[in-house]
């Protein structure tokens, strides 16, 4: 109880603080303190739930990521339904830890805190910790992991790059490859204690870290478009305190679907998919006073890099007894594409990701265990879930759809013949319905005329493009798809290496790799797909290696039924990366396991050498082929769209239109608080728009305004901005339009910006 009380007076006093201008300072360590004392709570229902299989101390921190998360979500549900401010931030915090105490209380175990002599304990734990694990270990991979940090930190530039490996040197490549190299010796060749793992699990979280710096240590704002607009959005909830539709507390917009009026809330992806980390970075900025384009760029990273090293080795102790598999596939992560890519750039796709990892683990522990309480917990997170992507919410449908039958079949004894009729059911009905929402769910979406009428050429087509060279990369060349930009899990956006490092320069080693994990992790399959009945591997649990490589199978069909019949945007199949990704994990862990399994002695020491040199050059593939974004923000375009807007507000002259690249349009949808959207040009799904594109191509590319006059007498628009960066200009061009519209306004050496009337054009 005087944790529970405890919290709430922290709370009460960062509330006070949040609202009189307490110093960020002092409203940290109250956070700190709040989320602590979450942790303390959340850890002991926890370690009611699951036993002594965890120490209290591994829950505890645990605990903390659940809880960003946790508050995240909660506070996304508000965010969504009706607004989020400061006011509303405190109850939630309020509401979340009275969760958390009625949890710990009801658990009847005692909360966890640290000893009364703590730092003696820690002083002791330290030197049995150094006695055990050889201080020149720890150095060496310290010293490695500040190098490889200070040598990405010295790179940061402002300059227009498409990908950060244009910077990075390749000696960065062979410092990361000798981290991984150190990890995964510590996983195979250390004695398995409680030192050699506490030791192990910190190394792979200082890995994940230098793994995903490559983003945030370059670029000084945030990567792509998607971050600006987020932010955008984040900058407008701050201003009005909500944005459109809402359940309550506004007009209430519906949407009618069949006989029914739902209100549009509901069904409003953009919300739903976004409100999290909308949510998260306004609690940050609310906390630390920290600008959200900073927030933008480094929490997702942070948090990333430190909880999901956590939360995977949390759910493999479900799945693996041995402490070396636990850790091999938390670090497995590293080995795919996505993983790296998202850890590294904060989208929504990863909040949502982490905390559908903890779900997904609780899961895994109720068809293990059962418990009716269990349960309870697992639903609660799962509804949570809704104010996420829809695909992970439905993926925690089909587990609890999954879980109840696993349970059912195991309290009954259900005959084999059952089961298989309940698999492939509930396989044809899972395929179907992704299948269904995908086609009137998605925009844009239609049915590919070549699937129906010419079913022979395009399965054809299918399987080169798709199966062999998408997922496999064994075509020729392997060259990107224009229309499967998503479905690669191993490698990025590049065919080849983006740095000069001789190991890995060209295609060759890229393709090698890549058709070799996809191999291991399809032999992984079938190994679990064949030894289901039987007990054949010691320390392992069958039904739930069983049921990833179950819904591994499901869901990689979701997205071939989605390419093969559908063409437009995919949704929901786009969305799946890393919920594949995590799956091929688990068939890929389960592979090695059967492997190392068969070998002993010296054979066995050979074959780890033989697998740490291969997962390392792997590793070392993915990590250099991407990621590949060809538009960033540079200085000059905060201060160009500071002077437009400033512009527009000094004439009241909102409804002008701004004619340029997108990159430094969302600039000004951050600066104007999402007020001025695409320019004022009309905006379809995905900023794709016709006027805006065209408009801009050609004006930029014939020097000429006969579009731009086009165009401003079709919307309407009396002037407009025309903002112009040097990458889309030549001596030329830039003559062309200083006849045509005088001396631009010139900011630094890359930005120009003519104000252009309707009729004086």
């Amino acid at each position: 109880m005087g944790v529970f009380f405890s919290s709430l007076i922290a709370l009460s006093l960062l509330t006070v603080g949040m609202s009189a201008g307490m110093h960020p300072l002092l409203r940290v360590v109250f956070a700190v303190f709040i989320l602590c004392a979450n942790s303390a709570l959340w850890s002991s229902f926890v370690a009611k739930l699951l036993g002594k299989r965890y120490s209290r101390f591994f829950l505890f921190l645990l605990g903390i990521g659940y809880n960003i998360y946790f508050f995240a979500f909660l506070s996304s549900a508000f965010l969504v339904l009706y607004k989020f401010n400061v006011s509303i931030f405190s109850f939630v915090l309020f509401l979340g830890t009275l969760i958390n105490g009625i949890l710990g209380i009801l658990s009847k175990e005692a909360i966890f805190l640290p000893p009364r002599h703590f730092w003696k304990s820690l002083f002791l734990k330290c030197r049995s910790f150094f006695l055990e694990i050889n201080p020149l270990r720890v150095f060496v991979f310290v010293l490695c992991a500040e190098i490889a940090i200070v040598t990405i930190a010295k790179f940061q530039t402002f300059k227009i790059i498409f990908s950060p490996w244009e910077m990075l040197p390749g000696f960065l490549v062979y410092v990361v490859g000798l981290l991984t190299l150190l990890i995964f010796c510590f996983i195979f060749f250390l004695k398995d204690t409680s030192s050699a793992r506490v030791f192990v699990l910190c190394a792979i979280i200082l890995h994940s870290f230098v793994l995903h710096f490559y983003i945030p240590g370059v670029y000084r704002f945030p990567f792509g478009m998607d971050q600006l607009r987020h932010v955008a959005s984040e900058e407008k909830i701050l201003a009005q305190g909500s944005i459109p539709p809402v359940l309550f507390g506004g007009d209430v917009s519906y949407v009618r679907i069949g006989p029914m009026n739902v209100p549009e809330v509901l069904i409003a992806g953009n919300k739903t998919s976004y409100g999290a980390l909308w949510a998260q970075n306004i609690m940050a900025h609310y906390i630390t006073g920290a600008p959200l384009l900073a927030i933008e760029l480094w929490l997702g990273f942070i948090l990333w890099s430190l909880f999901i090293p956590l939360f995977l080795y949390f759910l493999f102790g479900f799945m693996a007894r041995s402490a070396r598999y636990r850790l091999l596939g938390a670090f497995f992560a590293s080995l795919f594409f996505s993983f790296q890519m998202y850890g590294a750039i904060g989208l929504p796709i990863g909040v949502n990701f982490a905390f559908f990892a903890l779900c997904v683990a609780f899961w895994f522990a109720f068809m293990k265990y059962g418990g009716k309480k269990l349960l309870a917990f697992c639903l609660f997170l799962s509804t949570l879930s809704y104010f996420g992507y829809i695909v992970y919410a439905i993926a925690n449908v089909l587990l609890f759809l999954y879980a109840i039958y696993f349970r059912t079949a195991l309290r009954t004894n259900a005959r084999p013949a059952f089961r298989r009729i309940f698999l492939g059911f509930f396989a044809v009905f899972e395929l179907a319905f992704i299948a269904l929402l995908e086609r009137f769910g998605s925009p844009m979406s239609a049915l590919r005329e070549s699937a129906l009428y010419a079913p022979t050429a395009h399965a054809k087509l299918f399987f080169q493009e798709f199966v062999l060279r998408n997922f496999f990369g064994a075509g020729s060349v392997l060259k990107r798809s224009p229309a499967l930009q998503d479905s690669l899990y191993f490698i990025g956006q590049s065919a080849q290496s983006l740095t000069d490092v001789f190991l890995l320069r060209g295609v060759f080693m890229i393709k090698i790799m890549l058709i070799a994990l996809s191999a291991f992790s399809v032999f992984g399959v079938l190994l679990i797909f064949a030894h289901r009945r039987k007990k054949t591997l010691e320390g392992v649990d069958q039904n739930l290696f069983f049921a990833s490589a179950y819904f591994l199978v499901l869901f990689l069909g979701n997205v071939a039924v989605s390419w093969y019949f559908f063409s437009g945007i995919h949704l929901l199949v786009e969305r799946m990366d890393l919920i594949i990704s995590l799956l091929l994990i688990c068939t890929l862990l389960y592979g090695f396991i059967y492997s190392c399994g068969k070998t002993s002695g010296r054979r066995k020491r050979y074959y780890s050498i033989g697998a740490t040199i291969f997962f390392t050059v792997a590793m070392l593939s993915a990590y250099t082929s991407g990621p590949r974004y060809a538009s960033r923000v540079i200085p000059e375009h905060l201060t160009a769209m500071h002077y437009v807007y400033e512009d527009m507000a000094e004439r009241n002259a909102f409804d002008d239109c701004v004619l340029g690249d997108h990159v430094p349009l969302l600039v000004l949808e951050v600066i104007s608080k999402g007020e001025l959207i695409n320019g004022n040009f009309p905006l379809q799904y995905n900023l794709i728009n016709p006027e805006r594109g065209e408009t801009f191509l050609k004006t930029f590319t014939t020097g000429k305004l006969g579009a731009m006059k086009a165009t401003m007498q079709k919307l309407g628009f009396e002037s407009c901005y025309f903002v112009l960066e040097d990458r889309f200009m030549s001596k030329w061009s830039l003559l062309a339009f200083r006849h045509l519209l005088g001396e631009p306004r010139k900011f630094g050496e890359r930005v120009f910006i003519w104000k252009m009337r309707k009729h004086e054009i």
